[in-house]
């Protein structure tokens, strides 16, 4: 190899290495760009995923549901379970070249309903509850029951108000003691006092509870309905005639029989008007005009005669 063909090989190695250089720092300088813009078009991809599964999450919960887009799955596909089917899964994926970003959003079912408790109002309320005993290893809940309360109260007036008729109650012995409260022989786990409870047909009743064990009685209650009290129509006229009485007290009124019972006392005697006879002899006296026959007749009119 010549002299002037190793010069030139040197020099094109240098001339390729100089420009690989460059290149790499080029690079070098646009590496920290490349690197935000990446990051930034990684986050919005995900921040429009984000808002795309909430906008299907609130859609759900506002009852206009339509089908969930692609790269959005359900729980409802993969649960088979009954009682979680009021829970949706919703998940999504947001895929890029290098990595995968998965998002779990739990969704509550839009058939949740509020348990209306509020009995503070004048309506006619229609109300389901229970009674329940909640003393460690003996709780139960006895059977429910129904009533309609008319009163405006509050929660607490009418929780008071149940647990004392439950109380009373007992007394009828037809409140049976649940099956947790008897052991296996027959016997009784509780009430441990014989006083509070006695066999009626075969089955244990519960006559009572002992005072210490009252404090674990609670009250479970919902309003079911509302309706608005009507007013009885006899006693809006009884109300309207008292109305009218009340108005005719300050009144002077009238009647027949008041107006006959006056003029015969006051007008009863009328006085005569006829004249005596010429020969000076006693004047008979005319018939009073009494109205009602309550006048008597009337005395004498002008006394004797007098003849001039």
């Amino acid at each position: 190899m010549s002299k002037r063909d190793k010069e030139a090989r040197e020099g094109a190695h240098g001339e390729g290495t100089q420009a690989g250089m460059m290149r790499l720092f080029g690079q070098m300088l646009l590496f920290p760009f490349t690197v935000f813009v990446f990051s930034i078009e990684l986050f919005a991809r995900t921040i429009r995923e984000l808002q795309r599964t909430a906008d299907e999450g609130m859609n759900l919960l506002a009852g206009d549901a339509g089908p969930p887009p692609a790269g959005i799955s359900t729980g409802e596909e993969h649960s088979t379970d009954p009682r979680i089917s009021g829970v949706l899964q919703s998940q999504t994926i947001a895929g890029t070249d290098d990595d995968t970003v998965q998002v779990a959003v739990p969704l509550t079912d839009k058939e949740i309903v509020m348990r209306d408790k509020d009995l503070n109002d004048d309506q006619l309320k229609l109300v389901r509850y229970k009674i329940l005993f909640v003393k460690r290893d003996y709780e139960t809940a006895f059977p429910e029951r129904e009533d309609l309360v008319p009163d405006n109260m509050t929660g607490d007036a009418f929780a008071a108000w149940k647990v004392a008729e439950f109380i009373q109650r007992l007394s009828d012995k037809r409140t049976h003691i649940p099956s947790d409260w008897v052991k296996a022989d027959d016997n009784l786990k509780y009430p441990e006092e014989t006083k509070y409870a006695e066999k009626a047909d075969g089955s244990w009743v519960l006559l009572g509870l002992p005072e210490k064990d009252k404090k674990y009685l609670r009250v479970y209650y919902e309003v079911l309905e509302r309706y608005v009290r009507e007013e009885d129509e006899d006693d809006q006229v009884d109300m309207l005639r008292e109305i009218r009485n009340t108005l005719r007290g300050g009144i002077t009124v009238f009647t027949r029989e008041s107006e006959d019972s006056s003029t015969g006392s006051s007008t009863g005697g009328g006085a005569g008007t006829g004249s005596g006879p010429a020969s000076g002899g006693p004047a008979s006296g005319g018939a009073g005009s009494g109205a009602g026959g309550g006048g008597a007749a009337g005395s004498a009119g002008g006394g004797r005669g007098y003849n001039p």
